[in-house]
């Protein structure tokens, strides 16, 4: 009797715990197997493997290692990619819309013509990342950095999408925005006097702090342009100067209530 007992408390075990781990491909031939956790062990997720094209919409990767995976062609949108580890990984032509990128560590990845809209990168490292053609309409760019100076290197913003992007409070170092579209984008705050291309890219109703005021009549820092985009020129671009925004403005444009505009 003892050992019957024995044995439907087994099979009880395994029938309620996660059967399955899931393991991903790297782009340069292993596949890891089961996923680690940036906290250690293995991470819970148990859905279908991470591989080139596949197709992951609202997975739950928070914390998930996957250094140099191959997720090009992945469908992973709304999913949770919150802290993950993604340094090098290959997004190419993905579809991330409203996806949780927040402190997630992309360095390196390319991310190239991927879709991007409304994602979360909320206090994540995108320094060298590859975002050329990527859309990026309405997403939070309020990285953590876009540069490293122990390993310099350029964040590609060439051709973007970046139409109602936010890069308040940002520092845009060593950013390509060749002839990137930035309209109606949030740059309050944003130090963007060392980006590059700046001149070439679309800034129609671009939205910066100038002599700006919050609802407390605290100063607003200034956001900061590179040589050549001087108040003529961002006049001429369309670009819109805030000096002291009302409390129904600040809502519409994004220094306060900002988290109005994220998903839900």
């Amino acid at each position: 009797m003892r050992s019957v007992a024995l044995l439907v408390s087994l099979i009880g075990l395994l029938v309620s715990g996660p059967i399955w781990a899931a393991s991903y491909q790297r782009w340069d031939g292993p596949i890891v197997d089961p996923i680690q956790s940036v906290w250690g062990g293995n991470h819970s997720y148990s859905g279908l493997n991470l591989e080139s094209g596949a197709n992951l919409p609202d997975s739950n990767l928070s914390g998930a290692n996957l250094d140099t995976a191959d997720l090009d062609y992945a469908t992973l949108s709304r999913a949770n990619l919150s802290s993950a580890h993604m340094y090098r990984v290959r997004l190419s032509f993905a579809e991330l819309s409203f996806a949780d990128l927040s402190s997630a560590g992309l360095s390196n990845a390319n991310m190239s013509y991927a879709v991007l809209k409304n994602a979360d990168f909320r206090n994540a490292n995108l320094s060298r990342a590859n975002l050329s053609y990527a859309d990026l309409s309405s997403a939070d760019l309020r990285a953590k950095r876009f540069y490293e100076s122990f390993w310099p290197g350029t964040t590609n913003f060439s051709h973007a999408n970046l139409s109602n992007a936010d890069f308040s409070g940002t520092l845009l170092i060593s950013t390509n925005l060749w002839y990137a579209n930035l309209d109606n984008s949030f740059l309050f705050s944003a130090d963007l006097s060392q980006s590059t291309h700046g001149l070439t890219a679309t800034w129609t109703g671009a939205k910066y702090s100038l002599n700006a005021v919050d609802n407390s009549g605290n100063p607003i820092a200034d956001t900061l342009f590179p040589t050549g985009m001087d108040q003529a020129w961002r006049d001429a671009a369309g670009m819109v100067a805030v000096p002291e925004p009302t409390t129904a403005l600040l809502l519409g444009l994004g220094l306060v209530g900002l988290a109005a505009r994220r998903r839900v």
